[in-house]
């Protein structure tokens, strides 16, 4: 941020959207639905079936 106060600008890296290793950016971005699904597998709320059940409900 540094680069922010000095310019009073922001550099495209300063506006670009942090992202987790892995996801996608732009076209193809999972929905809101995918990702706390994805999040409830990784906790281990959902197991392998239930998940890619809950996945060909939402189309994905």
């Amino acid at each position: 941020m540094a680069i922010l106060a000095i310019t009073g600008r922001m550099t495209p890296q300063m506006a670009s959207t942090p992202r987790l290793p892995g996801e996608q950016s732009g076209v193809g971005e999972r929905s809101p639905a995918r990702r706390i699904l994805d999040e409830r597998f990784a906790r281990g709320e959902l197991d392998a079936d239930q998940y890619r059940e809950h996945l060909r409900v939402l189309g994905e």
